[in-house]
C-alpha cells in the first residue's frame, strides 16, 4: 500500500486498511488504495517512494480547510500525479470531507497534463453530484454504496465493503447495512463489527476519533442478531 496524502500537519497513517474494488464491470489486476488529503508538498513528497515499488496505484484529494481555486488544484493534483508516476493516479472527491468539489474542469485539464491519471473515486451525494465526473476514458469508483449500481461507474471502493464484503458483492442491503453502521462512530464501527464476525481485531482508532461505549456495542450487538 502506499499512501500518498497525509492529513494536514501530521504524518502519513500508514497503517490504513486498504479498501478493494467489489462490484467492478471488469477484472483488476490491482486495487486502488485512496487516503486523506494533504498539502500538495506532502502529496508529491509522500508519493514519491512509489516510483519502481511494487504497490496499489496511489490518490490524491482535494485539500480541505482553503477553497483552492482551479490553478492551485491543477498544480496540487499534477504534482502528486507526477511523484508517482509510472503508477496510475486516482482523484479523490469527496465534497463533504474536503468542503468544496473538485470542479470537472479541472479533472479534464489534469487528464492532458499527465500521462498517468487513470481515474477517479467519487463519494458525493446524491448520484446527479456523482455524474458529472463520469468522464470517457476515465475509471470511476463510486464511495457511497447506497448509489450502487451506477451506469458509467468502473465499480466501487467501499468502507462497507471492509465489513459485509459478500453483502457488498452481492448489492444486497448495502444502504440499510451503512445508515445502520452510520449511527455510530463508523471506523470503530466497523471494527467492532469485523471483530464479532469473527476477525481478530480491536475497534481501537486513532485519536481524535474514538472508540465506542458500552452501551453502543450493546446496541451494535443486537443489530447483529437481529440479521
Amino acid at each position: 500500500m502506499v499512501t500518498c496524502c497525509a492529513e494536514p500537519s501530521r504524518q502519513p497513517l500508514r497503517h490504513s486498511a486498504t479498501k478493494a474494488p467489489l462490484w467492478t464491470k471488469r477484472p483488476f489486476g490491482r486495487t486502488a488504495t485512496f487516503s486523506r488529503p494533504a498539502a500538495w508538498t506532502e502529496s508529491s513528497r509522500s508519493a514519491r517512494p512509489a516510483r519502481g515499488s511494487c504497490c496499489r496505484p496511489p490518490s490524491g484529494g482535494a485539500p480541505p480547510y482553503y477553497a483552492l481555486d482551479e490553478a492551485a488544484l491543477l498544480a496540487h493534483f499534477a504534482a502528486a500525479a507526477r511523484a508517482c508516476d509510472p503508477l496510475p493516479f486516482y482523484v479523490y472527491e469527496f465534497q463533504a470531507r474536503s468542503g468544496y468539489a473538485v470542479p470537472v474542469g479541472v479533472v479534464e485539464r489534469l487528464r492532458d497534463e499527465v500521462a498517468n491519471l487513470a481515474g477517479m473515486k467519487v463519494s458525493d451525494r446524491p448520484l446527479e453530484a456523482v455524474q458529472p465526473y463520469l468522464l470517457e476514458g476515465l475509471d470511476v469508483f463510486v464511495g457511497a454504496e447506497d448509489l450502487l449500481p451506477v451506469e458509467g461507474a468502473a465499480g466501487t471502493v467501499s468502507g462497507l465493503a471492509s465489513v459485509f464484503p459478500e453483502r457488498v458483492v452481492a448489492l444486497d442491503g448495502v444502504g440499510e447495512l451503512r445508515a445502520a453502521l452510520d449511527r455510530f462512530p463508523f471506523q470503530a464501527a466497523a471494527k467492532y463489527v469485523l471483530g464479532r464476525r469473527g476477525v481478530p481485531l480491536r475497534e481501537d482508532v486513532r485519536a481524535p476519533l474514538r472508540t465506542l461505549t458500552d452501551d453502543e456495542k450493546r446496541e451494535l450487538d443486537a443489530w447483529l442478531e437481529s440479521l
